[in-house]
Parts: structure tokens; sequence; C-alpha cells
């Protein structure tokens, strides 16, 4: 900031005024913007020392010329105005306002020049944080010139963001970015941060758009997934993770969970779980009970039973509950495997802290029965007629078991 301002600084030093020699002996009369010889030496010292950055040895001499009393005010302007490049340069930017703001208050400098130096006291007041001043100051200085530059603009708008004049910082990033083909990337920040505080989503949104294609960082794919999700544009948001997912732009848990939520949010549950067993597989996704049953349910959504149950099972493992076991012994029931859903059920009955107790017990009991375990399911039914959920499925499974014993029998 400092570097930059410096150089533009210098545009407001002695040699881009007026001057003219009065010779070896001051004139009493001064004729436009004079400057006596003995003073121009000086200051032409100074502008050597400064060249060659020696600031400490070029604010001797000016201080030692301050303290002269034969000096006309054109002379004083351009005394104060060296001082402020100095400290400028010096990165002194309290006493740099100081000078300046001494040199504009003599009031002897060329309109030319009290207009530069009047933007460069702008921006040293967004140095110095003094950002009402910054607003003034820069304000001002933009009605004075007949085409300000699209980079100065952009400088209004900042002070105007400081101050929280929304709108007024608006207007001037809007006029910054549209005086040049290619904005820069600050510029279209500030746009989008602008609008941000304005709540205009629909504005941050197409700002977004331009800062994924022309830069392609990641915060501006999420915030463009984010900001179309907060439109009810789930769409548009999910296409938009879809597309930073292949450019792997999400690696953490949140961000990858982020787009398994939108895929099952939009009916599209292998996505789903295809994402979730490479980030489980890969330590990008932490394994816990709730991602491995998110895996699970995905799977069931996708009429994947087989795949479902083993992520199922490593999830009931984590639970303090049994429920997750009754629902993989629903899956190996679903496929007519009786053993493992036999098994299952153990697990859960084990655990305990059922919603259903009675109804692990009917569905334990049936699969007895299919497995052709008679009287392990005459015992598990009679365990289950002591739960109101499941006596009567149970009492109907008896007499079912009966039959089938009393036709084997025969």
């Amino acid at each position: 900031m400092i570097g930059r301002m410096a150089k533009i600084l210098a545009l407001a030093l002695l040699f881009s005024t007026t001057a003219t020699w009065a010779g070896e002996k001051r004139e009493e009369k001064r004729v436009g913007y004079s400057v006596t010889k003995w003073a121009y030496k000086r200051l032409g010292e100074a502008h050597e020392l400064i060249d060659s950055r020696k600031y400490k040895e070029a604010l001797k001499v000016m201080n030692s010329m301050k303290s002269r009393t034969k000096l006309n005010d054109h002379e004083r302007t351009l005394i104060w105005q060296t001082l402020g490049y100095i400290y400028a340069n010096m990165e002194n930017i309290p006493q740099a306002i100081k000078s300046f703001e001494k040199c504009l208050a003599v009031g002897a400098l060329p309109e030319g020049s009290k207009v530069e130096l009047q933007f460069s006291l702008g921006q040293l007041y967004m140095a110095n944080s003094q950002f009402k001043k910054a607003v003034r100051a820069l304000n001002d200085w933009i009605g004075k010139v007949k085409n300000p530059s699209p980079s100065a603009k952009y400088l209004l708008a900042m002070a105007y963001t400081q101050t929280k004049r929304w709108k007024k910082a608006l207007y001037w990033v809007r006029q910054a970015i549209t005086g040049v083909r290619r904005p820069k990337e600050s510029w279209l920040q500030l746009a989008l941060s602008i609008r941000y505080e304005l709540k205009q989503y629909k504005d941050m949104a197409r700002i977004l758009e331009q800062l994924v294609a022309r830069f392609s960082k990641k915060a501006y794919w999420m915030q463009l997934s984010a900001i179309n999700t907060e439109l009810k544009q789930e769409k548009r948001a999910l296409a938009v993770l879809e597309l930073a997912y292949m450019q792997n732009m999400l690696t953490s848990h949140s961000e990858l969970m982020n787009l398994v939520s939108l895929y099952l949010h939009r009916g599209i549950p292998q996505k789903a779980a295809h994402i979730l067993e490479k980030g489980l597989k890969q330590g990008a996704i932490k394994r816990s009970e709730q991602t491995l049953t998110m895996l699970g349910n995905s799977w069931m959504r996708a009429r994947e039973f087989k795949l479902a149950a083993r992520p199922l099972g490593e999830a009931a493992k984590f639970s303090k509950k049994g429920d997750l076991w009754v629902r993989v012994a629903q899956i190996h029931m679903e496929r007519e495997h009786w053993a493992p859903a036999i098994s299952a059920l153990q697990n859960a009955l084990k655990k305990g802290n059922l919603t259903s107790p009675g109804n692990a017990l009917l569905f334990s009991g049936i699969c007895h029965f299919n497995a052709g375990k008679y009287s392990a399911a005459k015992k598990t039914f009679q365990n289950a007629l002591k739960h109101k959920s499941s006596r009567r499925s149970a009492e109907q499974w008896l007499k079912t078991l009966a039959l089938k014993v009393k036709a084997k029998s025969r």
C-alpha cells in the first residue's frame, strides 16, 4: 500500500508545479508561483536524497528549510508537500497526513497539483483508518476531475464500505467494474461483500459466477453453491458442488457431507452412496454411526440391499441402541438370508434399549421358523407374547407353527 502510494505522491512533488526564478534574492512581489533560487536548490537536494532513499537526510534538509522566516506561501507549500512525501516513504502515515493537510491549508499550489495532492491525502486517510475523512476527500476530489480512473472509483467504494454506507459503496464499485473489460478480483470481491450486506442474493450469485469462471477458487465454488441453496435453487447448488468435486476441491468432511445431503435431497441416493464410500475409504469422511447409517440408508434407497447391510452393521456397533441391528436383520430377511438375520437379531436383543423389543422377538421367531428351527421359533414367539405390540402376531405365528409341526409329524 505504502509503496504504491509513494509513487502516486511523487506526482505531486516540486517538479509537478510551475516554478519561476526570482534570482539570487527573493522578490518582494511574487509573480505566479515563484520559488527563489535558494529554495529551489534545497528542494532539489531533498528530492535527490529521496530518490536515493535517504529519507532521514532529506528530512533534515526540509526541517532546516522550514525554520527560515523569509519564505513565500508557495515555498511553504512545497516544503509541506515534500515533507509529506518523505513521511509517506518512511511509512509514518500520521505525519504524512499532517504535512499534506498543512500544504493544502496554505493554499498556494496550482489547481492541478492541489487536486492530485487531495487524492493522495484520501489514500493516506484510508491507510490510517480515517475513513470518514477519506470519503470526504475522495468524494470532493472525484467531483473535480473529468475522467476519474476505475481504480479511483474503487478506492472511493472502499471508503464508503468502511463507513457502512452500502448503497453509495455499491454505486462506486459498479462504476469501477463497468469501466474496465476485466475487473480485478478484489473489485468483484468488494461488490460481493456489499451485495451480501444489502441481502441481494441473486446479484451475489451473478458475481460469484464471474469469480468462478475467471479465478476458479474453492471458496467461490462453495459460496456459489450456498447462495443457490439460499435462493432455493437446489438443482443449481448441486451442479456447482458436483463441478467442484470433479476438480478435487471438496476435501473436508463437512464439504463432502453437504454434497451427499444434496444428492439425497434430490433423490439421487446412488451417487450419495458412492461419495460416502470413497470418502470413508480415504478418511476424508469420519467413520461414525451417523455417516455409516447414511451410507446404509443411501444403498437401501437405491435398492442395493446387499450393499446396505455391511455399513448398517458397522453403524450398529457404534450405536447405544439395538435398533440398527433390527434394520440389518430386515435387510437379510428381505433377501431370505435367515442365518445372518438371526445373528443380527440376537445382537439387537443383547444390546437392548430397543424401540420395540416385541417386534425384534417376533422377527427372530419368523427367521427361526423359516430356517426350520421350530423349537427356537416357539420359544421366541412365546417371549413375543409378553409384549403388547407383538402379541397378536405372535399368537398367529404360534398357530402356524403348531400346524407345521403337526403336518411334519405325520
